[in-house]
């Protein structure tokens, strides 16, 4: 089995040296980070490095997941000091199945004890981490670890799409939760990072948004279009105008009732108010014209500027089929032209 467990015993020649203010230091610490806690590292077989987001799942299914340092805090009372079986999701990572087409570990949780669980890739990728969302260090704090981590006070989000621009790394996101209510924001939530803000790509990774905010340093919406429902933005990038001077800019979509879109457009971003503000409308629906333009679009985009009799255009690559024409910078980019 690829688990070793691991007995917390104080060193005799501590005590000796510091004698009983040492003493009391080593054994109240841990009862005030952890102590009624068994620690579960899980690490790559092949390199010894923390694994994220591994399920393991006790027979009665209370399910675990790892942490960004591949850390899970083991609390159930019940199983204390009881030989368990944690069935293992690792997505990528796990163990050889049993006789019995079972894939898991087994072994006995103490308070104060720790085992560590090595599993085998079976992707071609290696998983270094979660880069948004809540307790990306929430186990390894429960032991006293990543202690300088701060939440950001986002609970997950959707689609991400990155540009660089004015030597930043200009990050969107689509519908994000929120903590204080079921409805978060749908009008994009955005941050940004220096331009390499990982340097290294060895786990545990520690990537730090800086969030566009509100006067309450509230995480805030900052695509919100005139209109009724939630705005969604695509196609997201810094472009130069006639003169050189890059713009963020972006496409957008409204929508409405259950996700029916009727209104699209483009959309730059105001350095001033740190929002996108509408451009220009190519798109409202009608009985004529029932459905939107091939505007950039697609959670993810790649452009490339190409030279042409006009100066240069940019031509985008979305992963899904609705490829447009190229975009002109400080064209008029109405519908016949975008």
């Amino acid at each position: 089995m690829p688990v070793h467990l691991t007995e917390n015993k104080v060193p005799v020649p501590l005590l000796s040296q510091f004698g009983w203010i040492a003493w009391w230091m080593v054994w109240l610490g841990p009862r005030l980070c952890g102590s009624d806690l068994f620690q579960i590292s899980v690490i790559d077989a092949g390199n010894g490095w923390p694994v994220p987001m591994v399920e393991l799942t006790t027979i009665h299914e209370v399910r675990f997941v790892s942490d960004n340092r591949g850390i899970i805090a083991f609390d159930l009372p019940e199983l204390m000091g009881t030989e368990c079986w944690f069935s293992i999701v690792g997505h990528g990572y796990g163990v050889p199945k049993d006789g019995f087409g079972y894939e898991g570990v087994r072994f006995t949780p103490m308070p104060g004890g720790r085992a560590t669980v090595s599993l085998h890739r079976t992707y071609p990728a290696q998983r270094l981490g979660r880069l948004t969302g809540a307790g990306i260090f929430s186990e390894s704090q429960r032991f006293g670890l990543e202690s300088q981590w701060h939440e950001s006070g986002i609970l997950g989000c959707d689609s991400v799409q990155i540009a660089r621009h004015n030597g930043k790394l200009f990050w969107a996101w689509g519908d994000t939760n929120l903590p204080g209510y079921p409805l978060g924001l749908f009008h994009t939530s955005s941050a940004t990072t220096s331009l390499n803000p990982i340097p290294d790509f060895i786990p545990p990774i520690r990537l730090t948004f800086d969030y566009f905010k509100d006067a309450n340093q509230r995480i805030r919406n900052v695509a919100e279009m005139p209109g009724d429902g939630p705005t969604w933005i695509s196609g997201y990038v810094s472009l130069p105008d006639q003169a050189g001077n890059h713009h963020l800019v972006a496409s957008y979509l409204k929508v409405k009732n259950f996700l029916q879109a009727y209104e699209a457009g483009l959309c730059i971003w105001d350095e001033n108010s740190q929002s996108f503000i509408k451009h220009r409308v190519l798109w409202e629906h009608s009985p004529d014209h029932p459905t939107p333009p091939t505007i950039p679009e697609g959670i993810r985009s790649f452009g490339a500027m190409i030279p042409n009799n006009h100066g240069s255009s940019l031509a985008i690559l979305s992963q899904n089929s609705r490829c447009p024409p190229p975009l002109r910078p400080g064209a008029n980019n109405s519908t016949g032209s975008h």
